[in-house]
């Protein structure tokens, strides 16, 4: 990181997995996951990014069941 990078944390967790609503919304303290694609319209890609963050619902089971929380990132212009 330099002079130039800029960090905000995003409040993106307004729901726990359990669907309670959760008062700190830029964290979840939970094993995840994160998934990152390309957006496209059709054939032709958008420039986005289609992030969607796995959350483990339940620690116990060995399932390993998941809850998405997704995020479009719009194109960056440079």
């Amino acid at each position: 990181m330099n002079a130039e990078t800029d960090e905000d944390m995003i409040p993106i967790f307004e729901y726990d997995v359990t669907g309670k609503e959760l008062h700190n919304k830029h964290l979840l303290p939970r094993r995840n996951w994160c998934e990152i694609q390309l957006c496209s319209d059709g054939d032709r890609p958008t420039h986005e990014l289609d992030v969607i963050l796995n959350v483990e619902v339940d620690r116990r089971n060995s399932e390993g069941r998941t809850k998405g929380y997704r995020i479009k990132v719009p194109t960056l212009n440079l």
